[in-house]
């Protein structure tokens, strides 16, 4: 699978710090000034070790561990050209060359000629999300045994879980998009991102009324039956209207469900609830149609 470009550009910066460090200042410094001066294996034993220590150091952080490894490569290549001592700068300095070189050949090719943006990427994990919900509005429908339903439930929550943290990495990643739409980019992350929050509220939700047997009366009201039929047409709609940025007009929910329902003291709160966090997602989910 292709990276983002964003993603991809984030790499590249760590790669290009790290082969600066690794490379120009670590690698040329150590032939230019250290390895002529070294007569014995402690002294040799003392400066790799240190390069080293300091590369893991930083590749054992949370968000910069890349550059900890580009670090260690780029000395190495530089510093090392076989088994003896170096006595020339020049193939230091060539391969150092060749390493900032690839860095500009892949920043071309992945960024300009043949891109994935980001927020294609988070649109597309969105819609996954919004497909998954109305999967989950159908299996509530359906009349699965309860041991099957509760199975596929958990699936459907797993699989939204890992979407939505896919979309957080890619959210953060997303300050990367450098270029004239840098700002168009971080707007559209930021809503995808508030999208797919809202839809796992939707989501959690439907879990949290029904995850016990002793629950099996909303399952089997009509009235909630037909409408959660309806909301998973919604959400199909829109997991396609935001994929492939169609314009869609927001749906008016007051049809939905009966007012007596609305005021049943065992059903009132869980359609309400619903439908609460169906117009927030479907506000969001608009916005992101049109181009947001």
């Amino acid at each position: 699978m292709i990276s983002t470009t964003a993603a991809l550009k984030q790499r590249l910066a760590f790669r290009l710090l790290g082969a600066s460090i690794g490379g120009l200042i670590l690698g040329l410094g150590a032939t230019a000034f250290l390895f002529p001066l070294m007569d014995s294996i402690t002294s040799f034993v003392v400066v790799v070790g240190s390069v080293a220590f300091l590369a893991s150091w930083i590749s054992g952080g949370p968000r910069f561990n890349y550059v900890g490894i580009q670090i260690a490569f780029a000395f190495y290549v530089v510093a090392f050209e076989g088994f003896s001592a170096p006595t020339e700068l020049a193939p230091a300095r060539d391969r150092l060359i060749g390493i900032l070189f690839a860095v500009v050949v892949m920043w071309f090719v992945f960024d300009q000629i043949w891109p994935v943006r980001t927020v294609t990427a988070m649109r597309r994990v969105l819609a996954s999300v919004l497909k998954s919900a109305a999967r989950l509005f159908e299996l509530l429908g359906s009349t699965e045994p309860y041991d099957q339903l509760q199975r596929e439930l958990e699936g459907t929550r797993d699989r939204v879980g890992k979407n939505i943290s896919a979309l957080r990495t890619m959210s953060e990643a997303v300050e990367y998009e450098f270029g004239v739409d840098h700002e168009q980019h971080v707007r559209s992350s930021e809503l995808i991102l508030q999208s797919s929050v809202a839809a796992a509220a939707l989501i959690w939700n439907q879990v949290a009324f029904l995850h016990g047997e002793r629950d099996v009366d909303f399952k089997t009201e009509p009235a909630l039956v037909e409408m959660r039929r309806r909301l998973a047409d919604h959400l199909s709609r829109l997991a396609e209207a935001v994929e492939r940025k169609i314009p869609l007009p927001a749906e008016h929910l007051d049809g939905f469900v009966s007012q007596h329902l609305l005021e049943s003291g065992h059903f009132g709160e869980y359609a309400k609830n619903t439908i609460a966090r169906y117009e927030d997602l479907q506000a969001l989910a608009i916005m992101l149609a049109r181009g947001a």
